[in-house]
């Protein structure tokens, strides 16, 4: 299904859409003025009229870029860091790009990772691999805007467990 703004990107721009991004064009001044692209016939700059929209992706596949930014590997594997790339050329560096949050989720056989999962209305709590609660669950996380255990930490980098019960289940959505 396709969304309203992919609907107007793709009858406006549907030759952008199946371009691999390439490097930004830049003016004398420093501004953006469109993008090489590597496109079905071959390399081709897209000039922009006002703007560039750089919809990148992510980087959670660039062994090199997950190093420096993330803690665990997390997200699609088209999220190489190309898109990023072209844009650190003509930038200095990315913004807070360890702003990182990663979500509970609960792993569903036969995948070694979990989906995003979280029960409604706090109908549920944290446990560690020791079995014993670690943090505040009472607490939203608001993207790590919130002390936990006296500092404002995202979730851990270890293996935790959500526990909640029939009314928890019962209430809404998991996945």
């Amino acid at each position: 299904m396709r969304t309203p703004v992919r609907r107007v990107a793709v009858a406006r721009h549907p030759r952008a859409l199946r371009h691999a991004r390439h490097r930004l064009v830049t003016g004398p001044g420093g501004g953006v003025d469109g993008l090489r692209a590597n496109g079905p016939d071959g390399p081709q700059t897209l000039w922009a009229n006002r703007a560039v929209v750089l919809a990148s992706g992510g980087f959670t596949n660039d062994s090199e870029m997950a190093r420096n930014y993330l803690r665990l590997p997390w997200g699609s594997p088209g999220n190489t860091g190309d898109g990023i790339r072209i844009g650190q050329k003509v930038c200095d560096d990315l913004a807070h790009p360890d702003n990182y949050m990663t979500m509970p989720g609960i792993r569903i056989p036969p995948c070694e990772t979990g989906e995003y999962a979280q029960p409604q209305d706090s109908r549920f709590i944290y446990v560690g691999a020791d079995g014993r609660r670690f943090c505040d669950d009472s607490v939203e996380s608001r993207h790590g805007k919130t002390a936990q255990r006296g500092s404002f930490d995202f979730f851990p980098g270890f293996p935790m467990w959500t526990i909640f019960d029939e009314d928890g289940r019962a209430a809404g959505p998991l996945v």
